[in-house]
């Protein structure tokens, strides 16, 4: 039989050859006719039945995916992948169908060509629109979950959950406008991790500063308290040094004294400066106790207690973060 004959041959619907093996899934009968009408055929599965159906869009109708991939892999049908002039592609009739698996594997080549899953066709109206109006929710979470946008506008300016309320399915209006509100706070949630994140990497410089600041005051402390004791031992030999001194004085004292007296001399002033000068000695070696009490005993006492409550403090402030930290997380899981 000559190809146009065959390519011609339409019931009473209006289905050609290539109609019927679509809509039955006979891909390999499909094959052979196709390859043995060559282009003839080929373009039999642009035409359009009654119904306004292409081959491809039955294939799609009844669920025949095997079907699809076929036509999509060896003939022109490839096209239909994308719109054109705003008609719809295939992935609007696996939408408007509610074949999820068609709708799937549709998505996925459109991704692999670097497509989006927002194509309009010539009312505005993107796949998710069409499984929205039909109220199917199991593609739009197909839809969904390869980043179509739940807040494209078709040309009446409706959203997919608008039109899905129009039509009266409340089931896919609701999960689609859920959905919206979980990724406005899903953006939230995203700059909000964004600050934690900056915040958290100060507060990772200013633990390191702290860390270091106690680090130094420690070393300070220790090198204050080994300097207190270093002058503690030299107050104790200045002042061994200072009583034998005074002694030796006192008793040259006494003995020049005496030597006057016997060679009948009046005492001189030096013996009174030598008195005065003990008194001095005594004088200084009481301020210095006093000062030794006031700078070597409570107040190191009292900055030891005090670095050591700050470092307290320091490491519950760490364990705060651990604990924010492993909440936030938790936070992230259940939006995600």
């Amino acid at each position: 039989m000559e190809p146009t004959l065959i390519r011609n041959l339409s019931d009473h619907h209006g289905n050609n050859l290539a109609h019927v093996l679509a809509a039955c899934g006979h891909v390999q009968a499909l094959a052979w006719l196709v390859g043995t009408c060559g282009h003839v055929l080929s373009e039999a599965l642009a035409d359009e039945n009654k119904h306004g159906l292409t081959p491809s869009v039955a294939a799609v109708r009844c669920g025949k995916l095997d079907v699809i991939q076929w036509m999509v892999e060896n003939t022109v049908i490839r096209e239909r992948l994308f719109t054109r002039e705003g008609e719809r592609s295939l992935l609007h009739a696996a939408a408007k169908y509610g074949q999820v698996e068609i709708t799937s594997w549709c998505a996925d080549q459109l991704l692999r060509e670097g497509q989006g899953m927002d194509l309009a066709d010539h009312h505005g109206d993107t796949p998710l629109h069409l499984a929205a109006k039909t109220g199917n929710t199991a593609v739009a979470q197909k839809l969904l979950e390869r980043n179509a946008s739940v807040t494209a506008r078709n040309d009446m300016s409706l959203k997919p959950f608008e039109l899905a309320v129009h039509h009266g399915h409340s089931a896919c209006a609701e999960y689609l406008l859920t959905y919206e509100a979980l990724g406005d706070l899903a953006v939230d949630f995203t700059s909000l991790e964004a600050e934690a994140g900056r915040l958290q990497h100060e507060n990772a410089d200013y633990k390191n500063n702290f860390r270091e600041v106690l680090s130094v005051s420690r070393k300070l402390l220790r090198e204050r308290e080994d300097m207190c004791k270093d002058l503690s031992r030299l107050h104790e030999s200045t002042l061994e040094l200072h009583d034998r001194l005074l002694g030796q004085l006192q008793q040259l004292s006494a003995e020049n004294r005496q030597l006057r007296r016997r060679l009948q001399e009046p005492a001189d002033e030096p013996a009174d400066q030598l008195d005065e000068s003990a008194e001095l000695a005594n004088t200084l070696h009481v301020r210095w106790q006093h000062c030794q009490r006031a700078w070597f005993s409570a107040p190191l006492a009292d900055t030891q207690h005090r670095l050591l409550m700050a470092e307290q403090a320091w490491k519950r402030l760490r364990a705060s973060r651990k604990d924010n930290v492993s909440s936030m997380t938790s936070a992230q899981e259940i939006v995600r």
